[in-house]
């Protein structure tokens, strides 16, 4: 009897946003999504996105590029074609950067994490939505062989990366079962949600220049010194 061949990531994601409610769950939730602080745009906006016609909101910032890539068959496809976890980009490239439900598709979200990281340009933004793997949804998206992220291990990633993490959410409706005696208040519904929002910042030191010691004073000669 063959092994069990486990679905890939990107094919079993695809297979539950074929789903209309599914698809149109996480649309909801990332629409609520807002950021705070002004992002001054730049030169590249790389979207990485579940589908190549997935909807994203046009930011308030103005990009003189916008790249967009989607998972298939193992490698991107949109902009360029290429390795999952590379991007052939020059270091400090790309003024902002979208992971929109993509870790869930990779075999290494560690990996892309890191190349993220390497092509973000310092003050640049890096923004990432994911499922929550202990949202109610999650028990229709297991079924097609979807893999889920803590937001916890995608902070640690980033950190772990230099980046500085100014924002998290959680996104979607949010649900109370009847059996359960759960305290009133927003933050205790969080754990139900379907998805999570990260917004990190890429805050490089710049060196500082050394200052020259200032000059001894002495006695010019001929000059008595009291």
């Amino acid at each position: 009897m063959p092994a069990l061949q486990l679905p890939r990531q990107a094919e079993a994601l695809n297979r539950w946003l074929a789903d209309t409610p599914a698809r149109g769950l996480l649309l909801g939730a990332q629409s609520a999504w807002t950021e705070h602080g002004a992002d001054g745009g730049g030169q590249v906006w790389l979207r990485m996105l579940p589908e190549l016609d997935w909807l994203v909101p046009e930011p308030a910032a103005c990009f003189a590029e916008t790249w967009t890539l989607a998972p298939d068959a193992g490698r991107w496809q949109g902009a360029w074609r290429s390795d999952l976890h590379t991007l052939p980009m020059a270091s400090a490239a790309v003024s902002r950067i979208d992971l929109r439900f993509v870790l869930e598709s990779v075999p290494s979200p560690e990996r892309l994490v890191s190349e993220c990281a390497r092509v973000l340009r310092p003050d640049g933004r890096l923004l990432v939505f994911g499922l929550n793997p202990w949202g109610l949804a999650r028990l229709r998206w297991a079924r097609h062989g979807v893999r889920a992220l803590p937001c916890s291990r995608v902070v640690d990633l980033l950190r772990g990366e230099g980046l500085d993490v100014v924002a998290q959410r959680t996104l979607g409706p949010r649900w109370r079962p009847a059996a359960l005696d759960v305290a009133p208040g927003p933050a205790r519904m969080d754990w139900g949600r379907v998805a999570w929002a990260l917004l990190a910042v890429r805050r490089d030191i710049g060196l500082t220049p050394l200052r020259r010691p200032a000059a001894a004073w002495r006695a010019s000669p001929g000059v008595p010194a009291a």
